[in-house]
């Protein structure tokens, strides 16, 4: 499969501070195909997401445990 770029809308600068949950959701899909290819365990991988939880703050549709 190829994927191929042919627009950018409301091009502008992403930041942790003005997107925390894109920043958040895009650090969790590392995360979870770090976890995928082997290189983290479940404990691991919940251990390092919750942490992303704390740094990040709350998140919609995402409550502190």
């Amino acid at each position: 499969m190829e994927a191929k770029l042919i627009q950018i809308a409301k091009d502008r600068e992403i930041t942790q501070e003005r997107d925390p949950e894109f920043w958040f959701t895009c650090q969790r899909g590392v995360l979870l195909a770090l976890k995928e290819l082997g290189l983290l365990n479940e404990m691991q991988c919940r251990s390092a997401e919750e942490i992303l939880r704390n740094q990040s703050g709350p998140v919609s549709g995402e409550p502190y445990d």
